[in-house]
């Protein structure tokens, strides 16, 4: 797995290291491990210090991964380990979802096909979104999209249509079949009283969980910006749960110092600035997940 990703990040120009057989990318400030979330990390402060030499960016974060003992912390990922049929399901439920699969036609996709349809539902899905939202040009979408396409099985698409019109997709981040994370799920609000969402997660939890065996399916992590509806939908439709799991962050200085100063004021601090409050409230998890730690680096 490790050297697919690693032909993957060659293919689109991603900086990234291969440490202890984990690989590591940066996306903005942050460095973080590639790979299920069920699998733990261990780095040690010269290591983090390595990282960040190499790769720049200012914040490293990981897991021990999932940790059944650990109820009490504020880390976690939402994630789902078994598909319910829709004979076990309570009859509301089991309605949402019908009429959803009579509305929609749910399949996977290429990148071709994703490519072609899918900016319109972006822009319209994120029209919906609270704050200012980066919208990527068409052009750029579609490049994104289809650079994928020698990689379609580390990266799955799939196609919500309706009357023959692409209402909603997702692009996934296929891990072997430990786990299959739903990284980007984009629905069009035009067409929510179709039921869309509740087709596609039936059918993609299905495939993934019944028919393809993996370990679990994965919404991602919690978000330190706002709590997210999607994951409040996944837990109360379809038994999705939090696993939790101990959170490491290093910090470049002098953003240690920064923090280290700023987290006393946390609780007023972050309303002045949506990047600081978001800042700030991974030092909270990471101290809520982790209160025997000690705070310095």
């Amino acid at each position: 797995m490790t050297n697919r990703c690693v032909e993957k990040c060659h293919d689109h120009g991603t900086r990234y290291v291969v440490l202890n057989g984990k690989i590591f990318m940066r996306s903005g400030e942050l460095v973080f491990p590639g790979g299920p979330d069920s699998e733990g990390v261990v780095l040690n402060q010269s290591e983090c210090r390595s990282l960040l030499k190499t790769l720049g960016g200012s914040i490293i974060q990981w897991t021990d991964g999932f940790q059944t003992e650990n109820k009490h912390g504020e880390w976690y990922s939402v994630i789902c380990r078994r598909f319910m049929p829709l004979n076990v399901l309570p009859a509301k439920r089991r309605s949402e979802i019908n009429r959803g699969l009579r509305n929609c036609k749910v399949t996977q996709i290429t990148v071709e096909e994703l490519a072609d349809a899918g900016y319109r539902v972006l822009c319209q899905a994120c029209k919906g979104y609270a704050g200012k939202v980066n919208v990527p040009s068409e052009e750029v979408f579609k490049k994104n999209v289809l650079r994928e396409a020698p990689f379609q099985d580390l990266v799955h698409n799939w196609g919500v249509y309706a009357q023959g019109m692409l209402i909603a997709f997702a692009q996934n981040q296929i891990y072997g079949t430990v786990e299959a994370n739903y990284s980007s799920i984009k629905l069009d609000p035009a067409h929510l009283g179709l039921y869309p969402a509740y087709a596609l997660i039936h059918t993609m939890n299905e495939y993934y969980l019944d028919r393809n065996g993996f370990q679990y399916v994965n919404d991602g992590s919690r978000s330190v910006y706002h709590e997210t509806n999607i994951q409040d939908f996944l837990m109360r439709k379809f038994g999705f749960e939090k696993a939790y799991a101990t959170l490491h962050v290093y910090y470049s200085w002098p953003l240690r110092w920064l923090v280290s100063l700023a987290y006393p004021f946390h609780a007023h601090l972050g309303h002045l600035n949506r990047r600081l409050k978001a800042l700030l409230e991974l030092e909270r998890c990471r101290r809520a997940s982790n209160p025997s730690a000690n705070d310095k680096q």
